[in-house]
């Protein structure tokens, strides 16, 4: 397949490698330098040479490059704010977004959200948080 996806948050590897497998290049965004270096380290084990580890938070990274997919390993509050300035004409969006307990993995498409699972994922490191209503 010939799509460039950019995926937040790499953790092993694992799921970075299923990307690799079938997608021409995967951009990787971790925060935490130890999963960076297991990714590069397992990833290179394996054999892929289409991916690339950028070490640093999502929340600030910029890029000119537009994505035909991005996927979120960790949770938001919402997805389609957060990076659909980076997605290509008709790219597609998958996370998982809500508050827990109300999450729900979802996918995006030209504007449209489609639901496709109730879940509860742990949030992405510093994720802006709407302050709850309190008496």
């Amino acid at each position: 397949m010939n799509s460039e996806v950019l995926q937040v948050g790499c953790g092993s590897g694992y799921l970075t490698a299923l990307l690799a497998s079938i997608c021409s290049t995967v951009t990787c965004l971790e925060i935490v330098p130890e999963f960076c270096a297991l990714t590069k380290s397992n990833l290179a084990m394996a054999g892929f040479d289409n991916v690339n580890i950028i070490e640093g938070d999502c929340f600030g990274f910029r890029t000119d490059n537009r994505y035909d997919g991005i996927l979120f390993t960790g949770s938001v509050p919402e997805l389609l704010p957060c990076f659909s300035g980076l997605l290509k004409d008709h790219g597609r969006l998958s996370g998982v977004q809500g508050v827990d307990p109300v999450m729900a993995a979802v996918l995006i498409r030209d504007g449209s959200v489609r639901s496709l699972f109730d879940t509860s994922v742990p949030r992405l490191r510093n994720v802006a948080e709407e302050r709850a209503f309190a008496f």
